[in-house]
């Protein structure tokens, strides 16, 4: 076996396209082409061209993975998930996953404390909300676990549902001046059920601000 042509990519000129015995193998970026010694005319064995396909799908995998992150930080199974799609092979994705959590690149337990505090800031919602939100992201559960306590202490909880409770006992009087007490308690009240507040917290910020208000 040989590596009979490289080739620039027309869509992507950074990139080479390596093609061995006339077919096309695999793409690889520049810096690719350096690292893997390819030129035209290197003999290959099968081992070596199969050794060689997968460390170009690798660096690949890498490259791409490197170039989602740059958008904003993502959890593994963030990772995972986008090279699946863009067909990276288990083997090719496991081995991104692992290099970006040795470069530091990757953290779940980061990950998840950052998007409490961005959450916190700029819509506050219970701790449910938010545990929901991470597992559907990826973060597993005893990471979870440990993070929440950093952020959703009983008096914690209770500051953000009144911070929101008050924002939105604004809006309704704007917009419902005439409603009936009954009414706009359980306006006040579902909302904060859908910020994933628990029970005693609502009924105690509901009774902070009714009894503060009216």
């Amino acid at each position: 076996m040989r590596i009979t042509k490289i080739e620039c990519q027309k869509k992507y000129p950074s990139r080479r396209s390596i093609f061995i015995d006339g077919e096309f193998a695999f793409g690889v970026s520049l810096d690719g082409l350096v690292r893997l010694s390819l030129y035209e005319g290197r003999e290959l064995s099968k081992a070596e061209s199969r050794e060689l396909q997968q460390l170009a799908e690798e660096a690949n995998a890498k490259q791409l993975a490197l170039k989602y992150l740059s958008r904003r930080p993502r959890t593994e199974k963030e990772i995972g998930d986008y090279l699946a799609k863009k067909k990276y092979s288990a083997q090719a994705t496991q081995h991104t996953i692992d290099t970006l959590n040795n470069l530091r690149l990757l953290d779940d337990a980061e990950f998840a404390r950052m998007f409490c505090r961005d959450m916190i800031r700029r819509k506050p919602a219970g701790e449910r909300i938010l545990r929901g939100a991470l597992f559907r992201k990826g973060v597993n559960k005893e990471i979870i676990d440990t993070v929440m306590p950093e952020f959703f202490s009983h008096d914690a909880e209770r500051e953000l549902a009144l911070n929101a409770g008050k924002k939105q006992y604004t809006k309704l009087l704007r917009s419902r001046s005439h409603m009936e007490k009954l009414q706009f308690k359980k306006r006040l009240f579902d909302f904060l059920v859908r910020r994933g507040f628990d029970f005693d917290t609502i009924q105690y910020v509901v009774r902070q601000l009714i009894t503060e208000k009216q």
